[in-house]
């Protein structure tokens, strides 16, 4: 098991979204819970444009996507790149 204290977020909002939005990964806050993560996909109900939202890896899948609020908390925290459930999970 990973211990939380020693995963490493060098990255800002911007430093993260940039990332994200340029197909690099997900990315993950360090205050999101476990197994919540950040990511953008195209969508044939957006016409087809990629758009940000969250996706939760411990929910049911039909509550496992929603759209991301933009807030102070989020822009606030430093956030890490990952690649696969198993990272989101930090276990």
């Amino acid at each position: 098991m990973t211990n939380k204290s020693v995963i490493i977020y060098p990255l800002s909002f911007s430093e993260a979204l940039d990332k994200v939005m340029n197909g690099e990964g997900w990315a993950q806050g360090e205050r999101f819970k476990d197994g919540l993560i950040m990511m953008e996909r195209g969508s044939s109900f957006m016409n087809g444009a990629s758009y940000l939202h969250t996706h939760d890896f411990s929910a049911t899948a039909t509550e496992s996507k929603a759209p991301i609020m933009i807030n102070q908390s989020l822009i606030s925290q430093r956030f890490r790149i990952i690649t696969t459930q198993f990272e989101a999970m930090r276990k």
